[in-house]
C-alpha cells in the first residue's frame, strides 16, 4: 500500500506500513504527493521527491484515537467537492481512516466512531459512500476555531547565512500583523528536534514556508501543516521559482525579488487570507 503514496527505500512491518500510508495519504490529499522514504536522510537534496525518514513519518501518526477520528473527518472534508457531497470509500481508501493495522476492522472502528457521533452518514461496508452531516461540518468548524486562537506563526525555511536577511524580513512582516513568529534554528532534521518541530507546528495558527533553496525539511513541515488543516503561506525567491517541486507549484506562491518586496507582499497576503 505504501507504494501508492511514495517511493520507498525502507523496511517496515505491516503495522508500520498502515500508519505510514495513513500519514502520506493525508499529505497527498493536502496536495503534496511525491515522497521518497529512507532509513536515513541522504546527503544533499533530491530534485524530484521530498525526502523523509520512516521515523519522521511515524512521528506524525496521531497516537490518540479521537485525534485520528478528527483527522479522518478532515480527510473526508478535503475529498468532498461540496457540502453534501458523497465521498467514495473503497478498499484502497482505508488509509484515510488512520488505521493502526491493515485489518479492515481498524478502519471501520474510526468510521463507526464518526457515524455514532453523527458526523457522517455511511455504512460499515466496502465499498460505501461517506457524507459529512451538519454535525460533522459543525465539528470541522470547531477545529478551525481552535486553531484560530493561537497567535504563533511557524516559519519553515532554508537555514543558511545568505537567507538571514529574508528570515529577518519574514519575522518583521509577521510581527507587523500582530502575530508571534517562531523559527527553530537548525540546519537539517534529526530525531532529536523532530518532536519539537511537530509540537511547535501544532501550536501555530498558520505557517510561512519559504522554498528558496528547496530544502527537504521545508517541504516536510508544509506537508505536515497541510495534514493538520493549518493554512500555509508559500513564498520563494524569484531566482529559484523554476526549481520548485512540481506538485507544490499548484499553490499560490509569493514570488519575491528582494527583502522589501517580500515584506510588502507577505503583509498583504496575511491580511488578505488570515486576519
Amino acid at each position: 500500500m505504501i507504494t501508492k503514496e511514495a517511493d520507498v527505500d525502507i523496511s517496515v512491518d505491516t503495522n508500520e506500513s498502515a500508519k505510514i500510508s495513513s500519514v502520506l495519504r493525508a499529505r497527498s490529499i493536502g496536495g503534496l504527493k511525491k515522497f521518497c522514504i529512507f532509513n536515513k536522510l541522504p546527503e544533499g537534496e533530491i530534485d524530484i521527491y521530498i525526502p523523509m525518514t520512516k521515523d519522521m513519518i511515524l512521528n506524525e501518526y496521531p497516537k490518540d484515537v479521537f485525534r485520528r477520528m478528527e483527522l479522518a473527518l478532515v480527510n473526508i472534508q478535503r475529498l468532498s467537492s461540496f457540502s453534501g457531497d458523497k465521498v467514495a470509500f473503497t478498499m484502497f481508501d482505508k488509509p484515510i481512516m488512520y488505521p493502526e493495522v491493515w485489518d479492515t476492522n481498524s478502519s471501520f472502528f474510526i468510521l463507526k466512531m464518526l457515524m455514532e457521533l453523527g458526523f457522517v452518514e455511511a455504512s460499515l461496508s466496502i465499498p460505501t459512500d461517506i457524507k459529512i452531516t451538519a454535525s460533522g461540518w459543525s465539528k470541522l468548524y470547531e477545529f478551525q476555531s481552535a486553531i484560530s486562537t493561537s497567535n504563533q506563526v511557524f516559519i519553515a525555511m532554508w537555514f543558511s547565512p545568505e537567507m538571514n536577511p529574508a528570515s529577518n524580513t519574514i519575522h518583521e512582516a509577521i510581527s507587523a500583523c500582530g502575530y508571534e513568529p517562531k523559527r527553530i534554528d537548525v540546519v537539517e532534521h534529526n530525531n532529536k528536534i523532530c518532536d519539537q518541530i511537530i509540537a511547535e507546528i501544532k501550536q501555530s495558527k498558520f505557517l510561512v514556508s519559504d522554498f528558496t533553496g528547496h530544502r527537504g525539511g521545508v517541504y516536510y513541515e508544509a506537508g505536515y501543516a497541510h495534514g493538520l488543516g493549518l493554512p500555509v503561506i508559500f513564498t520563494c525567491r524569484e531566482s529559484d521559482i523554476t526549481n520548485l517541486h512540481f506538485d507544490t507549484r499548484q499553490f499560490n506562491h509569493i514570488v519575491w525579488t528582494d527583502e522589501e518586496d517580500l515584506k510588502r507582499k507577505l503583509i498583504n497576503r496575511i491580511k488578505a487570507t488570515i486576519i
